[in-house]
């Protein structure tokens, strides 16, 4: 497991340059390890450096991995789609949800939250390139999307969420990042957000440097599966 934590070491460097060269704090940039697909031994080299956030989206497959490591203070982040036969143990389980983006999903997800926790952190998941395939809100239906959500007491909505198209630009990458940084601005004062989720492996310098506050890493953490 050492390439694993040398990897992580490679990445927080690789943080600081890009907050460097975007007159960033980088101490506001969270790392989500994405550790969907991978055993717990991945895991526990990765908790042994200091990394708390870690992201899943195979609902069972989460929460087997959620119960083998109770004894720890692991922040468990959902970041796939949300079927409905699975807000029950993912409102029971996770701390966050990053893919939110139907209010059925919403009612959901509060309905079964335990009342011994605390509010669901939920992201809104964008569908900022209008792709027909892609799950995520259109930026034209954001705002009553939203006026909706937060009317749901065992949710706390924190910011938004993207997945932009794939590209090998980083002029395009920046564009798209910078598009839905506009959006979240728009959004923050109004609604108290503190969470931009985006940015990945290949691109989360773009991201940073767009406005990103929590990046989303999984390949350049843990090597190809």
């Amino acid at each position: 497991m050492h390439d694993v934590q040398r990897n992580y070491t490679t990445i927080k460097k690789q943080i600081l340059l890009a907050c460097q060269q975007a007159n960033k704090n980088s101490e506001n940039i969270k790392l989500l390890a994405v550790s969907k697909g991978r055993d717990l031994a991945h895991i526990k080299s990765l908790l042994a450096k200091g990394q708390l956030d870690f992201g899943e989206n195979k609902a069972q497959e989460a929460v087997d991995k959620i119960i083998s490591l109770s004894n720890t203070n692991i922040i468990w982040h959902f970041i796939g789609p949300i079927q409905s036969n699975k807000a029950k143990i993912i409102s029971e389980h996770f701390q966050w949800t990053h893919s939110l983006d139907r209010l059925k999903i919403a009612s959901l997800l509060n309905k079964h939250r335990p009342k011994t926790l605390s509010p669901l952190n939920v992201c809104v998941q964008v569908n900022i390139d209008q792709e027909p395939q892609k799950s995520g809100i259109l930026p034209c239906d954001l705002e009553q999307f939203i006026s909706e959500l937060i009317k749901l007491d065992n949710l706390r909505l924190r910011g938004l969420m993207c997945i932009p198209k794939k590209s090998t630009n980083s002029t395009v990458n920046r564009e798209t990042y910078l598009q839905v940084a506009q959006i979240y601005n728009h959004y923050a004062k109004d609604y108290d957000f503190d969470t931009l989720s985006m940015g990945m492996s290949t691109d989360f310098p773009e991201a940073i440097a767009s406005g990103a506050n929590l990046i989303r890493i999984g390949t350049a953490l843990f090597g190809p599966k």
